[in-house]
């Protein structure tokens, strides 16, 4: 079986304690400290106070003076990490520590995908409008290091196609190389974005070759998922359950033997609702005709 090599953050300063509680108007020249403070609009996140904590007010020219003392027990909603500093509202913040505990807001909203394409030739997807913006930044940064990293790709291969432009005896049809690329946002719900990457180039012949590369990210706090922290790290049964599941469809998977169906982290891997898709290159697991196939893998595999 043949086997394929799988190939600034905008900071906006939300004067949330307006946004917060425009019934009270105190709240505009101090965050109220409440207990179990319900999410509203802008919100990121709560900081629960361990212990007693100075909380800072940033002044014009940009120093930090004292604001007041944020007692053990109490609880401040955060709108933004500015600085490396939690900001808690009306330009006052809060610093990192073991005084405090941060816990994020689920976001369990669709985030808003755009378009966008590198050096006018690929094409690659970013988010915007996130409330955090660090998260945003964070998830931003790597798609855009995909797509700067396939434009790249795609300058190498015209320069290996003039090479071999130079040996070229005419006995046979010369086809243009081509890179090539897209994407698919197959989850966003339930505070996750799986991302698929789609990279490809044709050197001549009959067609050319392709390869998947999924990006899973948490989106409230714009870090990347593993499969294995997904799956519990229960790579062998994951790989059983797919193994099983190709020898029951009639020979449509070219796969003779469990070690044929390889679990690890270069596997692409999307969330669904009940579980994950898991998919194959090219040639992987069957002819190219087969294309990427997926399997849906049930999370009560891997969570039970």
């Amino acid at each position: 079986m043949k086997k394929v090599l799988a190939g600034t953050v905008a900071a906006s300063l939300l004067l949330g304690f307006g946004a917060a509680s425009t019934s009270h108007a105190s709240t505009m020249t101090q965050p109220k400290a409440v207990q179990s403070l319900d999410p509203i609009k802008g919100q990121i996140g709560t900081l629960t106070v361990k212990t007693d904590t100075q909380m800072w007010k940033k002044e014009k020219d940009g120093s930090l003076t004292k604001a007041r003392m944020l007692k053990a027990g109490e609880e401040v909603r955060v709108f933004s990490m500015i600085d490396d500093m939690y900001y808690v509202g009306s330009y006052q913040y809060v610093k990192p520590g073991t005084s405090v505990t941060y816990s994020a807001v689920p976001q369990q909203e669709p985030v808003k995908v755009v378009k966008k394409m590198y050096k006018n030739k690929i094409s690659y997807p970013q988010v915007t409008g996130m409330a955090n913006t660090q998260a945003q930044a964070r998830i931003n940064r790597v798609l855009s290091m995909h797509a700067e990293r396939s434009y790249n790709a795609s300058v190498s291969l015209k320069k290996e196609e003039a090479k071999a432009k130079k040996d070229y005896d005419g006995s046979y049809p010369w086809y243009a190389w081509e890179y090539y690329n897209s994407y698919e946002i197959k989850f966003n719900m339930q505070g996750k974005l799986s991302v698929m990457m789609n990279d490809g180039e044709y050197t001549g012949g009959a067609h050319g070759i392709y390869w998947l590369k999924s990006y899973n990210f948490d989106t409230n706090t714009g870090e990347r998922y593993s499969l294995g922290t997904v799956i519990n790290h229960k790579n062998s049964a994951v790989q059983q359950y797919a193994f099983n599941y190709m020898m029951n469809q009639n020979g449509m998977f070219d796969v003779e033997k469990l070690s044929d169906v390889k679990i690890d982290e270069s596997r692409p891997f999307y969330f669904q609702t009940r579980g994950i898709g898991i998919m194959f290159q090219p040639y992987e697991v069957g002819p190219y005709a087969a294309g990427t196939p997926a399997i849906f893998i049930p999370h009560t595999l891997y969570t039970k």
